[in-house]
């Protein structure tokens, strides 16, 4: 008989559902990078694609936190960071049912506060923390943009970029990354 594994328990308490759910975070929160965005329903406006998750669609608060910390324009959204967890005490027509919120987002140099609506005619300020990414998610956007080159001289660039990183990696890590860049260097000589 196998052993039952973390990842085993978290996937068997998700929502049937064909998007991500505050109870899918009751086990605590989860940090998220961003793969696209489209726009949705008129209750739900936006479809935010997240690695690893089922899409996560915000709630107004949300949609209007994102847009004070990262600005007007989704495209440049993509590949950004948050962290998302459960707010039980997060109401809907007046009952707390629990909700998705956002404690954390990448791309902001210090805390903000916004304020946000929380029942008619009241407000509340809502802090939102610069999201410092783990070596993980790091490794994983410089991995990606190896991908994306175009060149040998787009590699150089980003190992250039990446040289900081790449110090405080795990072995296993540096491994990825040397063995990635050292591939897309041979496909662009035998290319020349």
């Amino acid at each position: 008989m196998n052993a039952l594994s973390e990842e085993a328990v978290l996937k068997s308490i998700q929502a049937k559902s064909d998007q991500l759910n505050a109870v899918d975070l009751v086990a605590g929160p989860i940090d998220v990078v961003i793969e696209s965005i489209s726009e949705g329903a008129a209750d739900q406006p936006w479809i935010i694609k997240i690695k690893g998750y089922q899409p996560y669609k915000p709630c107004k608060s949300m949609r209007r936190v994102i847009v004070a910390c990262w600005g007007t324009r989704p495209a440049q959204w993509v590949g950004r960071s948050m962290r998302l967890f459960c707010d039980p005490t997060a109401k809907w027509a007046g009952e707390e049912v629990g909700g998705i919120r956002i404690s954390h987002l990448s791309h902001i140099d210090s805390m903000k506060e916004i304020q946000l609506n929380e029942s008619r005619g009241k407000k509340k300020k809502w802090k939102i923390e610069p999201l410092v990414e783990d070596t993980e998610i790091r490794v994983q956007k410089v991995l990606a943009a190896l991908d994306a080159a175009k060149s040998k001289e787009a590699v150089d660039k980003i190992l250039k970029n990446a040289a900081k990183l790449i110090e405080i990696c795990s072995e296993d890590q540096k491994s990825m990354i040397d063995a990635r860049a050292k591939e897309l260097g041979e496909s662009y000589e035998a290319k020349s």
